[in-house]
């Protein structure tokens, strides 16, 4: 039996370095919020415009953060191609795509730099990369479709019904 072909996305990496990005930037924020809060006289007015504009900051430091995380929370952390079908893992979810509803393989240019791209017949997408192991799990996925190369390794597409 062989081994199942799975490539993975560096997500959690992306996490990784969202949280401490996030971190450092909430840092300074941090500090002269607590700073003006123990340090300025109760009676004093430019304490309480001071307060509100640091929250303010903070706020939008948050909001980033959860709206970071939420995009990449959405994107496919790993696929697999087994032999029923490619497997998208989002996290804890897996999302099962039958072989025929592949509709081929290609390269886009994505930020200046040439990516894989699997498409679906409903018209979406997932780029998984370009290199050594891409580009061999681009063949996999080519030879368990069904898929024919029209440009090896740049394009394959379905031939027939």
């Amino acid at each position: 039996m062989s081994e199942t072909p799975r490539l993975e996305f560096p997500i959690r990496r992306a996490k990784l370095f969202l949280q401490i990005f996030f971190a450092i930037l909430a840092m300074p924020v941090l500090y002269w919020l607590f700073r003006c809060w123990f340090l300025y006289n109760n009676s004093d007015g430019d304490r309480d415009i001071a307060l509100i504009l640091y929250g303010i900051f903070l706020a939008m430091i948050a909001a980033g953060y959860w709206l970071g995380m939420f995009l990449l929370g959405r994107r496919p952390t790993a696929m697999e191609a087994r032999e029923s079908g490619l497997v998208l893992f989002c996290g804890r979810r897996e999302a099962a795509v039958p072989w025929t509803e592949v509709a081929g393989l290609t390269q886009v240019i994505i930020r200046g730099m040439a990516t894989h791209v699997v498409r679906f017949r409903d018209g979406r997408s997932v780029p998984f990369g370009l290199g050594e192991k891409p580009q061999g799990f681009a063949r996999q996925i080519a030879q368990r479709a069904g898929l024919t190369w029209i440009t090896d390794p740049f394009i394959a597409e379905r031939r027939g019904p």
